[in-house]
């Protein structure tokens, strides 16, 4: 739909529902990846030594909890933004690290909540395989290429992951936290849509 065809007020409602649609699907899609860790993250904390070996063995999700927001630009315009929240539940997902070779393997699933100024959508998340080679440095998780196959929202999809980092927040016998943050933009039809994101998983370890 070109801005023409929307005047006035309608422009505006056309483009906030398309930031929310679009929030909606980015950030599902966001939740999945960052199971995978296939996001970069920035972290301005002084690094943290973290103990390798109790890194090795099977996790089990506990919460993931991300916010962030997306901004929409087109010349001559007025910018628009709208911020989103999103949450994990039914978590049933495993992420296991095994040494020499140094591989991690996630698989499961659990239920995705957005929330975007007003609306509330829930999908189920299903990751069928990740795979990649990791390597810890201080608290500096970096993965290698891997391949993450998931569905959601009636669709799936098997990717090629690229080579990222994540910062370990803490890491003890029996709990992880991990947090990393992404941010994307993309042309439509002329709009430049940026959307940005933070998310914290908690994992557990009997």
């Amino acid at each position: 739909m070109l801005k023409w065809f929307v005047p006035g007020k309608l422009y505006f409602e056309f483009l906030t529902s398309y930031q929310i649609n679009t929030i909606m699907k980015k950030s599902i899609l966001f939740s999945a990846l960052c199971l995978a860790f296939l996001c970069s993250c920035d972290d301005d904390d002084e690094p943290t030594r973290i103990d390798r070996s109790q890194l090795i063995g099977e996790w089990q999700l506990v919460n993931l909890d991300y916010d962030g927001s997306s901004s929409t630009s087109f010349p001559g315009l007025p910018d628009t933004e709208v911020d989103f929240t999103g949450s994990s539940s039914n978590e049933d997902y495993i992420l296991s690290f095994d040494e020499s070779p140094d591989t991690y393997t996630g698989m499961g699933s659990y239920d995705a909540t957005v929330e975007s100024d007003g609306q509330t959508n829930t999908v189920n998340v299903e990751v069928s395989r990740a795979t990649g080679e990791w390597d810890l440095d201080g608290s500096t998780l970096t993965l290698s290429t891997g391949i993450i196959s998931y569905a959601a929202d009636g669709s799936s999809a098997t990717e090629l992951t690229e080579p990222s980092t994540i910062t370990v927040k803490e890491l003890s016998d029996t709990r992880m936290v991990l947090e990393q943050t992404t941010s994307e933009t993309e042309s439509v039809l002329g709009f430049e849509v940026t959307t940005s994101a933070t998310g914290t998983m908690e994992f557990s370890k009997n």
